[in-house]
């Protein structure tokens, strides 16, 4: 057990000995844990969590289909006419894609985004 505390002195003496050597390593170190918590920070959020719903496997997305498009969302008067009819389904939502535009002091670039609107 001695030898133990011998060579961990030692490194100490070591590290105290090469200043810039022991910054790039504890800052090489401080990165990679900062990076590794936010990488499982973002996996754990989107693919770990389960989704926030008593009972998800019950979840289903409905859409309309029609013979010159393949799929297509609804019309909001046909999802209000559901919404208003319905006695299967317990609660509705909906939402639309649309395509925003970034721009600045760079090339504007086109990016998805999905607003929720019930």
């Amino acid at each position: 057990m001695n030898h133990v505390w011998q060579d961990f002195r030692y490194a100490l003496r070591a590290l105290a000995k090469n200043k810039g050597f022991t910054f790039v390593a504890l800052l090489t170190l401080a990165l990679g844990v900062g990076a590794t918590s936010a990488v499982f920070g973002v996996v754990n959020a989107v693919l770990l969590k389960p989704l926030p719903f008593a009972q998800p496997e019950r979840l289903i997305k409905l859409e309309e289909r029609h013979s010159d498009w393949p799929s297509h969302g609804f019309a909001y008067a046909n999802f209000a006419d559901i919404a208003n009819s319905t006695r299967t389904l317990k609660q509705l939502s909906a939402y639309r894609s649309w395509l925003f535009t970034l721009s600045g002091d760079a090339e504007p670039e086109n990016i998805d985004g999905y607003p929720r609107f019930l």
